[in-house]
């Protein structure tokens, strides 16, 4: 197994960077590639947090909006 550092990580062969940080005769390919929770998706951190306002929020009647012209400060 070969050392890894900064000058010769993108020289090494896959294998060779898969045996360090993988058990023995396990591939990279062997792996899950479900997403969980425990790490943020890539990207923004609430990409998956999101909402539709126009479904969360009702929209103003026509007396709310009457009411705040005449009487807002």
């Amino acid at each position: 197994m070969k050392i890894l550092n900064a000058d010769n990580f993108w020289d090494t062969d896959l294998q060779d960077v898969e045996a360090v940080f993988l058990p023995k005769g396990k591939k990279i390919t062997d792996l899950p590639t479900t997403l969980d929770n425990r790490v943020p998706s890539q990207g923004n951190v609430i990409l998956n947090k999101t909402i539709n306002i126009d479904n969360e929020v009702k929209k103003p009647s026509l007396l709310r909006k009457l009411c705040y012209f005449f009487f807002r400060k």
